[in-house]
């Protein structure tokens, strides 16, 4: 899953596995309106626990359907070329 950051301090985007989803029902006045709505508990591949914030609905950007493995070098190469090695 591609999200925003929850709490708003990694201003990239973020991907990451979901391991558990919640139900959230926010109740609007009336019991036949309540809008049903989902947060994510989220672990990136990398991290030996999962991330301490759920995500919730809204955050999220989209799904990710594919990978290809490496491309990120070549952006990471670009960058270097273009503006130096940070």
């Amino acid at each position: 899953m591609c999200f925003q950051d929850p709490l708003d301090i990694f201003p990239e985007l973020i991907i990451h596995r979901v391991i558990k989803i919640q139900d959230d029902e926010i109740a609007s006045g009336s019991g036949s309106d309540d809008v049903k709505t989902f947060s994510y508990l989220t672990k990136g591949d990398a991290n030996p626990d999962a991330d301490p914030d759920w995500v919730p609905e809204d955050r999220v950007i989209g799904v990710v359907w594919f990978r290809i493995p490496y491309l990120g070098l070549i952006r990471t190469w670009v960058q270097d070329v273009l503006f130096g090695k940070t």
